[in-house]
Protein backbone atom coordinates (compact mmCIF):
# COMPACT_ATOMS: atom_id res chain seq x y z
CA UNK A 1 0.00 0.00 0.00
CA UNK A 2 1.58 3.50 -0.54
CA UNK A 3 1.25 6.02 1.97
CA UNK A 4 2.47 9.03 -0.10
CA UNK A 5 5.42 10.73 -1.73
CA UNK A 6 8.78 9.68 -0.47
CA UNK A 7 11.64 12.00 -0.69
CA UNK A 8 13.88 11.05 -3.21
CA UNK A 9 17.81 11.82 -2.55
CA UNK A 10 19.85 13.11 -5.79
CA UNK A 11 22.07 9.96 -6.22
CA UNK A 12 18.92 7.70 -6.22
CA UNK A 13 16.81 10.09 -8.82
CA UNK A 14 20.35 9.54 -10.71
CA UNK A 15 20.59 5.90 -10.48
CA UNK A 16 17.40 6.16 -11.56
CA UNK A 17 18.22 7.80 -15.30
CA UNK A 18 21.20 5.86 -15.64
CA UNK A 19 19.19 2.53 -15.50
CA UNK A 20 17.15 4.34 -18.58
CA UNK A 21 19.75 4.82 -20.57
CA UNK A 22 21.46 1.82 -20.33
CA UNK A 23 18.50 -0.09 -20.69
CA UNK A 24 17.75 2.35 -24.19
CA UNK A 25 20.74 1.42 -25.05
CA UNK A 26 21.00 -2.33 -24.39
CA UNK A 27 17.40 -2.23 -26.23
CA UNK A 28 18.68 -0.23 -29.13
CA UNK A 29 21.79 -2.33 -30.02
CA UNK A 30 19.37 -5.84 -29.26
CA UNK A 31 17.00 -4.37 -32.20
CA UNK A 32 19.86 -3.21 -34.17
CA UNK A 33 18.64 0.18 -34.04
CA UNK A 34 20.78 2.90 -35.50
CA UNK A 35 19.99 6.40 -33.76
CA UNK A 36 18.51 7.25 -36.84
CA UNK A 37 16.32 4.98 -37.33
CA UNK A 38 15.36 5.18 -33.84
CA UNK A 39 14.59 8.42 -34.42
CA UNK A 40 12.45 7.96 -37.46
CA UNK A 41 10.00 5.57 -35.38
CA UNK A 42 9.64 7.70 -32.63
CA UNK A 43 9.43 11.18 -34.20
CA UNK A 44 12.25 11.95 -31.50
CA UNK A 45 15.00 13.83 -33.47
CA UNK A 46 18.13 11.67 -33.51
CA UNK A 47 20.32 14.61 -31.27
CA UNK A 48 17.77 14.19 -28.89
CA UNK A 49 18.36 10.36 -28.27
CA UNK A 50 22.02 10.93 -28.02
CA UNK A 51 21.93 13.25 -25.77
CA UNK A 52 19.20 11.09 -23.54
CA UNK A 53 21.47 7.76 -24.39
CA UNK A 54 24.83 9.57 -23.27
CA UNK A 55 23.03 11.62 -20.53
CA UNK A 56 23.87 14.92 -21.16
CA UNK A 57 19.54 15.46 -21.62
CA UNK A 58 16.92 13.37 -19.53
CA UNK A 59 14.49 13.71 -21.91
CA UNK A 60 10.56 14.50 -21.35
CA UNK A 61 7.97 11.83 -20.26
CA UNK A 62 6.34 12.57 -23.77
CA UNK A 63 9.82 11.76 -25.61
CA UNK A 64 10.20 8.49 -23.32
CA UNK A 65 6.73 7.55 -23.93
CA UNK A 66 7.56 7.89 -28.01
CA UNK A 67 10.76 5.57 -26.63
CA UNK A 68 8.84 3.19 -25.35
CA UNK A 69 6.44 2.92 -27.91
CA UNK A 70 8.45 2.21 -30.72
CA UNK A 71 10.44 -0.19 -28.62
CA UNK A 72 7.19 -1.82 -27.94
CA UNK A 73 6.56 -1.95 -24.53
CA UNK A 74 4.70 1.07 -21.87
CA UNK A 75 7.13 3.45 -20.36
CA UNK A 76 6.12 1.60 -16.47
CA UNK A 77 7.37 -1.55 -17.51
CA UNK A 78 10.32 0.14 -19.11
CA UNK A 79 11.15 2.13 -15.85
CA UNK A 80 10.17 -1.47 -13.54
CA UNK A 81 12.74 -3.23 -15.93
CA UNK A 82 15.14 -0.87 -16.20
CA UNK A 83 15.33 -0.21 -12.35
CA UNK A 84 15.50 -3.87 -11.63
CA UNK A 85 18.39 -4.70 -13.95
CA UNK A 86 20.34 -1.37 -13.41
CA UNK A 87 20.03 0.00 -9.95
CA UNK A 88 21.83 -2.26 -7.04
CA UNK A 89 19.32 -1.28 -4.35
CA UNK A 90 15.97 0.08 -3.65
CA UNK A 91 16.41 1.94 -0.14
CA UNK A 92 14.67 0.14 2.66
CA UNK A 93 12.64 3.39 3.59
CA UNK A 94 11.00 3.67 -0.43
CA UNK A 95 10.61 -0.04 -0.15
CA UNK A 96 8.42 -0.08 2.93
CA UNK A 97 6.49 3.08 2.09
CA UNK A 98 6.02 1.69 -1.40
CA UNK A 99 4.69 -1.69 -0.17
CA UNK A 100 7.35 -3.66 -1.76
Amino acid sequence: MFNGPVPLSKQLVEKHHSALRQELSIRRDKRGLSYNALAKLTGVSRRALVGIEVGSSRGSVETWLHICEALGTTFAQFLEESISAHVDEIPSSIRSRAGV
